[in-house]
């Protein structure tokens, strides 16, 4: 009796887990399909992320607290009577593409022809610039200071000299960087010259063996234009961060300001 006890126990137990092992092959089928299913629905929408509860928002780097799931908001403040004038949520995790529809909700709110908007180093986008100088509106905008990434021992980008009506740059040894070829996927301009192999000043300049090189962007022009502003003029920064930054702060987790003063007032 006990022999045949033992023997209907294994079975059931054989029988249970047979059923246990259905049950989550089933489960892990759901969720790959889901998976599949959610992967084609994000490649269809040219999406890389996507948060289930909050579908606008995305995963960011932050400032002081890691990466969080979030929205980068985007204020724009009115220099005569510090008040936020434009304001807007973007799922962009940073400010590259910001300066632009942000200068324009600032310039449609007062209602002005011509504007000029200060912001900080984040939205430093020639591209950006430029768009805005075809609006009437004229942006200074800090840019990163240039380090040579690879040896930050060797001359940095800000020690060659760019003369637009050569289109070349000068080197620290005086020697001319000419034009070698413009790259339209990148929208940069190549730029270097054969005077490096001999020159007595490589070995602060470049480990490569053909040279230093030197790349501009189509629309650095414009870019440099903003950033020259806020050096001829340090008030503007200034009087960005007195206005903005504390007097209107926001508790989202990653908050930017853009200050907007208006040339006709």
């Amino acid at each position: 009796m006990a022999g045949a006890k033992d023997c209907r126990d294994r079975q059931d137990a054989d029988q249970t887990r047979a059923a246990d092992v259905a049950a989550a092959l089933d489960l892990l089928r759901n969720r790959r399909d889901r998976a599949q299913a959610q992967a084609k629905s994000m490649a269809d929408e040219g999406l890389t992320q996507v948060v289930d509860l909050e579908r606008d928002a995305r995963l960011m780097k932050t400032a002081r607290h890691g990466h969080q799931v979030a929205y980068n908001a985007q204020t724009a403040v009115d220099g005569e009577h510090g008040l936020i004038i434009a304001f807007d949520l973007t799922s962009e995790g940073n400010d590259q593409r910001q300066l632009l529809p942000m200068a324009e909700q600032a310039k449609d709110a007062l209602g002005v022809e011509t504007l000029t908007v200060v912001a900080a180093t984040g939205y430093s986008n020639g591209e950006q610039g430029q768009a805005c100088e075809a609006i009437g509106v004229t942006a200074a905008v800090p840019r990163h200071k240039t380090v040579n990434a690879s040896n930050p021992h060797l001359f940095s980008r800000e020690a060659f000299t760019y003369d637009a009506a050569s289109d070349s740059w000068a080197c620290p040894a005086g020697e001319r960087l000419g034009r070698l070829y413009f790259s339209k996927n990148e929208q940069k301009t190549y730029y270097g010259t054969k005077a490096c192999t001999g020159c007595a000043l490589k070995a602060q300049c470049t480990t490569a063996a053909k040279g230093r090189m030197i790349v501009r962007h189509l629309h650095e022009g414009a870019r440099e234009a903003m950033h020259q502003r806020t050096i001829e003029d340090p008030a503007w920064m200034k009087r960005r961060r007195e206005l903005v930054e504390r007097n209107h702060p926001v508790s989202t987790v990653l908050s930017v300001w853009v200050g907007a003063w208006s040339l006709c007032a």
